[in-house]
């Protein structure tokens, strides 16, 4: 009885705090260049925002294609059409002796993707410079000049087999342990981008080979800005408004295996975990960074275990809807207590479901997770737990 009413206190005392979604004013650029008012939600991606018009009226979603573009605090995006490359991670034999490391390389059978999408702008000026998350999770970089734009390609790898290698029996034996039978080639495409874009002799003069970085590119961009006259060498970028949720929930372990409590019962059991959820906006409007406290606890009059883990994972969560489901994957650093000593430290897997139900300013959550995913006598035990708590 304690406990519900400790759990009842909590959700009254954070009645008064606001909910996972927020909306900020801000505004939105119509097909007709016009810009509207209203507030644009905290949770976004490159191909979805939420608009409302009051703070009390529905959201209204848009893709690229139905507005030129949004404002978000004092950052602005911009709809534009992009033609990317596809990347993936290969091996590259450059300068190495033995096996192969993983860099990024050119996915050629994929080749290039046009799309449209919602570009944050962080130059603007002679040459316009732009970011996007987008395919891979990973940040892409644009250049624009003369309402031409193009992708800033990442720095990349490819290794070639040498003519003679590829029909050379002995050579494929040793192709393995050598790197003499390869041809490698690293690919600053960037910089090539940028001189065509620039086309200023004076500043191609000064411009140098450098690494693949956001930094440096802006840097670049922003000092040929600076060459041409444009203030501030054009540097629009500015901090976007977001929210960091926290979270609570208590409930009971429903189900275990446990080598410890293989022929006997247990007597009693609690579940509880705290949680910070960070949203991945720009990346995903629905998917939120979790990094997690866990507690589990069960046993009898003769034995008790307890479980005590951090872990960090993915949520994703629908965001509409009276009842909203939720799916969750996390890697904890656990330590086990058997008769409160330490007992083991183990790595397991958590994975949970369930979902959020809206309340004025606060959510209510209902949910069940299974840890560690696959039990084995090395982990030593397998539990499934139900809980229901707040997000806030």
């Amino acid at each position: 009885m304690k406990k519900v009413l400790l759990v009842g206190l909590f959700i009254a005392f954070c009645a008064t705090c606001w909910g996972q979604e927020q909306f900020f004013k801000s505004s939105i650029i119509t097909k007709d260049g016009e810009i509207e008012q209203g507030y644009l939600s905290n949770l976004y991606d490159s191909k979805n925002i939420a608009f409302k018009k009051t703070p009390k009226s529905a959201p209204i979603h848009y893709k690229p294609s139905q507005v030129m573009g949004f404002t978000l605090g004092e950052s602005l995006f911009e709809t534009k059409i992009v033609r990317v490359f596809h990347y993936k991670y290969g091996s590259s034999y450059l300068g190495v002796t033995g096996e192969a490391p993983s860099l990024l390389t050119i996915d050629t059978a994929k080749g290039q993707t046009t799309d449209t999408l919602f570009l944050q702008k962080i130059i603007s000026g002679v040459v316009n410079l732009y970011k996007v998350h987008y395919m891979d999770n990973s940040i892409y970089l644009f250049v624009e000049k003369d309402n031409v734009i193009r992708e800033l390609p990442r720095q990349y790898y490819l290794s070639q087999l040498q003519g003679n290698s590829k029909t050379d029996v002995t050579a494929m034996l040793l192709r393995k342990n050598a790197t003499l039978n390869y041809d490698n080639f690293e690919f600053k495409t960037y910089l090539d981008t940028l001189a065509l874009v620039c086309n200023d002799a004076e500043f191609l003069k000064k411009l140098k080979s450098f690494d693949y970085s956001e930094k440096k590119i802006m840097a670049t961009v922003a000092s040929y800005n600076r060459m041409m006259g444009v203030p501030n060498s054009g540097i629009v970028k500015s901090k976007i408004p977001r929210h960091i949720s926290f979270g609570g929930s208590v409930g009971k372990v429903a189900w275990k295996r446990d080598v410890n409590f293989k022929y006997e019962s247990t007597t009693y059991n609690f579940a509880a975990n705290a949680y910070v959820l960070m949203p991945l906006s720009g990346l995903n409007r629905k998917a939120s960074a979790k990094i997690g406290v866990n507690y589990f606890v069960y046993g009898n009059e003769r034995r008790s275990m307890t479980i005590l883990s951090g872990s960090f994972g993915l949520r994703y969560a629908t965001l509409s809807g009276p009842v909203r489901p939720y799916f969750g994957f996390s890697l904890a650093i656990s330590e086990q207590f058997l008769n409160n000593k330490p007992y083991s430290t183990l790595v397991p897997t958590i994975l949970e479901t369930g979902v959020v139900i809206p309340v004025r300013e606060f959510y209510l959550t209902a949910g069940v997770c299974l840890s560690p995913v696959k039990y084995s006598l090395q982990n030593g035990y397998q539990l499934i737990a139900w809980n229901v708590g707040i997000i806030f």
